[in-house]
């Protein structure tokens, strides 16, 4: 199997992955408490930080794959570099997925507890 079949596997992959995660979130966020969410995330200072790093990784590795690939079209760099330009997409694709999961992570916590204070 070719590097290419790899890199458009885990696209696959992480595309579906972070649907799955985005749904879930969208449906858990619509049932909760927002000034709850708040809190968590105000307690949190890690979660911040981490988030933050998470936009900012993706954005940048996002920026640095399209540079790579519109140079490689416009043959102002060597068309074998394309290859490592997808590699840095399936990286973006996977900081995208840790960041979606954080967040998963944080209201679903807070739907716990929300449920917990409800029947206890």
């Amino acid at each position: 199997m070719l590097m290419e079949d790899y890199n458009d596997l885990v696209v696959i992959l992480g595309y579906s992955i972070f649907l799955v995660l985005a749904v879930s979130m969208f449906l858990t966020f619509r049932k909760n408490n927002i000034q709850f969410i708040r809190a968590r995330i105000f307690l949190k200072k890690d979660f911040i930080a981490k988030s933050f790093f998470y936009i900012i990784i993706s954005g940048s590795l996002l920026s640095l794959h399209e540079f790579i690939h519109i140079n490689t079209e416009k043959m102002l760099i060597p068309e074998s570099y394309d290859q490592i330009a997808e590699s840095i997409g399936a990286l973006f694709l996977l900081f995208l997925v840790f960041w979606a999961y954080s967040w998963r992570k944080l209201i679903h916590e807070n739907t716990r507890i929300v449920s917990y204070q409800k029947t206890g």
